[in-house]
């Protein structure tokens, strides 16, 4: 008869043999916040129950049926365990932040993709499950690189244990399961074969977005023996790696009309002559005095303004306004200081001939202009189109660079020799009137 120390270390022997043929998330990091993952050789023996963020999983081993709930978040409906419940804890994340998954020791055999699906909750996170509802949609997925390298499990072994991923940018707010899962291709050269370790996270995504997907699949349902690498022999098969499930959600980049730096924008927007354009600056340091000056540049005729970058010698650009220091002592780029917040408005020239025009907007941060080079510009060129019956044109132009030198009235200025209240000289050519 065996003795109670030799049943418990058998126990312990098969307890640590089936830890190390599998695994399972440990712990993940929203931002920089770590909390840790459903631990299921534990985690069920605390009284009261831990609170986690994470849905249970009834151990570290796969789930082998996709055609069964557990697939979803994980679960043993062989041993009376349907799928899994929700998680009583909702942890937040910005969109945009990134999300470490940390697994457990995982084993070398087991090579395969891992994968992270998201799905929004219409309600109460805590007690809502999807079903078989097609709720979710794919933001990343990692398979095997151009040298045989599988992100399952030479790349995770490598970044120890660690998968690093992103919430979607502009993503629209709200709760959501993360789900994120390895499958393991060590058995799959034939159906069923493949192992999914699958993790359920639950998280309130914060932000201004409004992006969302119009493409889902359920779980169970995205795989299915069909699905491409389902069926995939490890061994024998050198090629290419084809992901199961949806391409990756990628939230287009938006359109703006505001050049990006360095490079045009796709978009004009289009402004009669003698309306007002309105620049809202982000908070500017109170530190940062100086003057705000805003110039044209008329794309020539026929050629497209989103094609079109002007060669730093030519001689293109206008000045029609600009504002500097104030009687008081004060400075235009004061406006743009919190509480001000204000914003800077620009009127088009009334007159002015229609066409398709670069705005160059700035502020000239004098600070450091006690000396040259000192002077800091903030330059912002936006693409629009002028509309109106005007002729007016100016005859007398600069160019950037070449507008501002060393010997420039106002490139160099101390605006800490406040003695008197010396006037500012602000840079550049006289602004133009024609148009008014």
């Amino acid at each position: 008869m065996p003795s109670l120390v030799s049943i418990v270390a058998s126990a312990c022997l098969l307890f640590a043999a089936q830890v190390a043929g599998h695994g399972y998330v440990q712990e993940i990091t929203l931002g920089s916040t770590k909390h840790v993952g459903y631990l299921p050789y534990s985690d069920p023996y605390y009284n009261p129950p831990l609170q986690r963020i994470v849905r249970k999983i009834p151990g570290n081993g796969p789930v082998e049926d996709h055609s069964l709930i557990d697939v979803q978040c994980n679960g043993w409906s062989a041993g009376g365990v349907v799928g899994s419940a929700p998680a009583p804890l909702v942890a937040t994340v910005a969109a945009g932040a990134t999300v470490k998954f940390n697994w457990t020791e995982w084993p070398d055999s087991h090579k395969g993709p891992i994968i992270t699906y998201m799905a929004r909750a219409p309600s109460d996170i805590t007690k809502w499950n999807p079903g078989n509802s097609a709720v979710w949609f794919k933001i990343d997925h990692s398979g095997k690189d151009a040298s045989g390298r599988w992100a399952a499990a030479e790349t995770l072994v490598a970044n120890r244990g660690i998968y690093t991923t992103r919430i979607p940018p502009r993503l629209r707010p709200g709760q959501y399961i993360i789900r994120h899962e390895i499958l393991a291709l060590h058995g799959a050269w034939s159906y069923p074969g493949v192992q999914v370790y699958p993790s359920c996270v639950q998280v309130e995504v914060t932000g201004s977005g409004s992006a969302s997907p119009t493409s889902f699949v359920s779980f169970p349902g995205a795989y299915t023996a069909q699905t491409p690498g389902i069926v995939f022999d490890v061994y024998t098969n050198n090629g290419a790696y084809p992901i199961p499930g949806p391409a990756v959600y990628h939230i287009p980049t938006p359109q703006r009309i505001v050049r990006k730096v360095p490079g045009n924008s796709p978009l004009v927007g289009t402004i009669a002559a003698g309306d007002v354009v309105k620049f809202n600056w982000t908070d500017w340091p109170d530190s940062h005095r100086g003057p705000v000056l805003n110039y044209l540049a008329r794309v020539p005729d026929g050629v497209d303004i989103t094609k079109w970058t002007p060669d730093k010698d030519a001689a293109i650009w206008f000045k029609i306004d600009h504002a500097g220091k104030y009687e008081d002592g004060t400075w235009a780029a004061d406006m743009f200081v919190p509480p001000n917040n204000k914003l800077y408005s620009l009127r088009i020239p009334p007159k002015l001939k229609p066409g398709q025009y670069l705005i160059r907007h700035e502020i000239l941060a004098l600070h450091g202009a006690f000396n040259f080079p000192g002077i800091q510009a903030y330059p912002v060129c936006v693409q629009v189109e002028i509309t109106g019956n005007g002729t007016a044109f100016p005859t007398s132009f600069v160019s950037f660079p070449g507008a501002y030198t060393p010997e420039t009235p106002g490139v160099v200025f101390n605006i800490y020799d406040t003695w008197g209240n010396p006037p500012y000289p602000i840079p550049g050519p006289e602004v133009w009137t024609g148009g008014n």
